[in-house]
Formats: C-alpha cells, structure tokens, sequence
C-alpha cells in the first residue's frame, strides 16, 4: 500500500511555502481568509492549542479545492488555500455523512 503523500517532503514544503506567504500578506495588512467560511484566517496560529496537545481549530490548513477523491492532485494548492481547522473538519464531517447517505454503485450487474 502507498504511503500517505502528504507526509512527502515536497508536500510539506510546498505547505509551509503557502503559509509563510500567508504570514507575509498578514504583516503587510492585507487580509488573509478562510476559502471556506470567508472569516479572517491567522496565519501565526500554533498548530496545537497553547499547553495542550489538543489541535487548535483556529491554525491554518491547505484547502484542495480539486478535492483528491474527485482527482484532484495533492501539490495542487496555493496561498489563497487555506482555511481554518476547524472549518475544514466540519467540511470533513458533511462530506463522510453524505458519503454515507449515497447509493452504493457497482462497476456491473452481479
């Protein structure tokens, strides 16, 4: 089985690429924000909530918009792809519900 290719050097390059641009539109006063809830995004976010080792839902994550089940690439992002944690796992959610929800189809008729 393939690894996961988010764990890939270029990918973790590419993501961090992405976010230091973010940081630097921040400090210029330039808005940055959430593709998904439109909301200002900080990029200064810690990954991990402060003392804990919860997520923090606030830090910033990649948003594929060509998502990768449909075919999308995973290095297919920019710097006006990020979104907020929390908005992302909510997207998560309604997205296994009506994966859940759909008609099982098959290839051909057994």
């Amino acid at each position: 089985m393939a690894s996961d290719p988010r764990g890939h050097r270029r990918y973790r390059q590419q993501r961090a690429a992405a976010i230091r641009l973010a940081q630097d539109r921040h400090l210029a006063g330039q808005p940055v924000l959430c593709v998904l809830c439109g909301r200002p995004l900080n990029p200064f976010a810690p990954y991990l909530q402060p003392g804990t080792t919860r997520r923090n839902p606030a830090a910033p994550t990649i948003e594929h918009r060509h998502k990768l089940s449909d075919g999308g690439h995973v290095l297919n992002f920019g710097p006006d792809d990020l979104a907020h944690r929390s908005c992302q796992d909510r997207q998560g959610q309604a997205t296994a519900t009506t994966r859940r929800n759909r008609p099982t189809t098959h290839s051909r008729n057994w």
